[in-house]
């Protein structure tokens, strides 16, 4: 008795991407990013559509209030890559705040922020049979 066996190979994944963006927290202009924590003290994660809109508003925001030069350049292509990538699976922003050091009596100040978009990472839907066999069975 002959079976039929095949052998399929894995799906592959396209490589993770992804931008970095310290924001200087003294300037004006990166307020609407420091109040996108909503006061959380630890990271946070942004995944669906409409969380990752609130980005897009907030670099609307922050070039209002003046952003400029190298870190207006940075703005501009976050939000590209974040209007082009917005809506795929894996499609992810981090926003990592960084505080003071703790020192008795003091509250913990924010002295750092900083974001990681991320996209890519989804698995490819090229699979293919690499062998089909016939097994004799005795």
């Amino acid at each position: 008795m002959l079976i039929p066996f095949a052998v399929f190979r894995h799906a592959d994944r396209t490589p993770k991407q992804k931008l970095k963006f310290n924001f200087p927290i003294a300037e004006p202009w990166a307020k609407p990013f420091v109040i996108l924590l909503n006061g959380e003290k630890e990271e946070i994660i942004l995944r669906e559509a409409k969380q990752l809109k609130f980005i897009a508003e907030a670099i609307a925001e922050a070039k209002a209030l003046g952003a400029s030069g190298d870190d207006l350049v940075k703005l501009e292509a976050l939000n590209v890559q974040l209007q082009k990538k917005i809506d795929l699976p894996g499609t992810k922003a981090q926003l990592k705040p960084g505080y003071s050091k703790r020192v008795p009596g003091t509250e913990r100040k924010l002295v750092k922020l900083q974001l990681v978009f991320k996209w890519g990472g989804e698995v490819s839907i090229d699979f293919s049979i690499i062998n089909v066999l016939s097994i004799s069975v005795i």
